[in-house]
């Protein structure tokens, strides 16, 4: 399009009056997202606060509490998996818990295996239900409870299993 050609067209503008409504309208609309956002936010502290005070009132030391060391309430030094699985496809091998599948692990088989021959080799590394399993490598932090029914399974390198005493589970 050429500057003659685009003199010509024709670009239709609203009265003032009508602008007025237009920007009076928009203002206030802004206005109300505005003022969602700010109950958002308030909500959003008011939950945050919720959430410590529950923490809070879970680990705020009592009457009843002493606190210990964490190996004073373990059974043994914590332990950590097989160096260098070699996995198998075979449904009947032993299941192989990884780092990744400590977050869904209290509802989830995993889908690694090893035989049952290496198994064996790691026998140290074998849970039978109740240690606590951690991320120790990549995804650090991750914790679960190991469940019962995997007893048997193995856990890789990048998983630590402590297992408690049971002076801590009374």
């Amino acid at each position: 399009i050429n500057s003659v050609d685009l003199v010509r067209v024709a670009v239709p503008l609203p009265s003032k009056s009508e602008q007025r409504q237009i920007a009076d309208y928009l203002d206030a609309q802004t206005a109300k997202i505005d003022a969602l956002i700010g109950k958002q936010e308030r909500l959003i502290e008011t939950l945050v606060e919720r959430r410590q005070a529950v923490i809070d009132g879970y680990f705020r030391p009592s009457a009843s509490t002493r606190a210990t060391r964490l190996r004073n309430l373990l059974a043994s030094k914590p332990t950590y998996g097989v160096l260098v699985p070699a996995y198998v496809d075979d449904e009947d091998a032993v299941p192989f818990i990884r780092v990744g599948d400590l977050p869904g692990l209290e509802s989830a088989t995993p889908s690694a295996r090893i035989s049952e021959t290496q198994s064996n080799e790691y026998s140290r590394t074998r849970i039978v239900g109740g240690e606590v399993l951690l991320g120790v490598v990549g995804r650090m932090g991750q914790v679960t409870v190991a469940p019962e029914r995997l007893k048997g399974a193995n856990v890789a390198r990048a998983v630590g299993v402590m297992r408690c005493s049971d002076v801590a589970t009374s």
